[in-house]
């Protein structure tokens, strides 16, 4: 077995021990036959024993977790789990903790790390995606002719400079939303809006972006779905629009079309 067995009598002595028991506390098995129990817990353990020892001269299995003394002196945290036989003895399945134990402070500390890195990540895009989103704004307005006449040299310049910020606002905004689904988070704020409305930011920031990579952009919606109504969260339904039109235009050649259509689901 892969477990340490003790086997004991009606007085708890030990009359059989498996070598992986022996192994365990650093002693042969001749050394141990007839010894007492008690000579292998420390004194906190010994007294849980005895206790169980009355459990079990009940007919009654008992687990509970104790500290081994071994043959040198180590102290070792086993689990134990003791059933009683027919002559009034006792049968102990013991399991090494010392494993277990390292794996759970492994663990601990794992997750202690994992928190610190959904923190940072939260405080380096929420930092991040300020200005980003004030680097865009003004990239827009310039394009828009907001600030005058835009030469087609530089509006192509600016109109990369504004396909990269959105990128990277969108990269900002994915490192969010999966540290806070991580870290179970994630809130949704819902609110009535027209669908129209809905998609009007998407549709246009998408026209902006279809001009600089010469790729044709085609929105297409019935009348009467724009003039619906939909209860959602308009930040994360915009978030999804624009990751799955943007990876649309990565696989999309030069010359090619990407394509917006709303329709009524069936």
């Amino acid at each position: 077995m892969q477990e340490c067995v003790w086997v004991g009598d009606e007085s708890e002595r030990t009359i059989y021990a498996n070598p992986k028991f022996c192994a365990l506390l650093g002693y042969s098995l001749e050394e141990i036959i007839g010894e007492e129990s008690y000579i292998f817990w420390d004194e906190e353990s010994a007294n849980t024993v005895r206790q169980n020892n009355v459990i079990r001269k009940h007919g009654d299995t008992s687990q509970y977790e104790g500290v081994l003394k071994s043959k040198t002196g180590e102290l070792i945290q086993v689990f134990l789990s003791g059933t009683p036989i027919p002559s009034g003895g006792t049968v102990g399945i013991i399991t090494d903790l010392r494993e277990i134990n390292t794996l759970k402070r492994v663990e601990e500390e794992l997750t202690k790390l994992n928190s610190l890195k959904d923190d940072f990540i939260a405080l380096v895009s929420h930092e991040l995606r300020t200005p980003m989103t004030a680097i865009k704004g003004y990239l827009s307005m310039i394009l828009e002719g907001d600030f005058g006449e835009v030469a087609p040299a530089v509006r192509k310049v600016i109109t990369a400079s504004y396909d990269s910020s959105m990128r990277l606002i969108e990269l900002i905004n994915d490192m969010l939303s999966l540290s806070k689904i991580e870290k179970g988070s994630m809130t949704f704020n819902m609110r009535d809006i027209q669908v129209s409305d809905l998609v009007e930011e998407v549709r246009s920031s998408m026209e902006i972006v279809a001009k600089e990579k010469q790729v044709e952009f085609r929105f297409e919606a019935d009348p009467e779905i724009l003039e619906k109504g939909v209860t959602v969260d308009v930040d994360r339904m915009k978030q999804v629009l624009f990751n799955f039109l943007t990876n649309a235009y990565k696989f999309t050649h030069e010359g090619g079309t990407v394509s917006l259509r709303l329709k009524n689901a069936p």
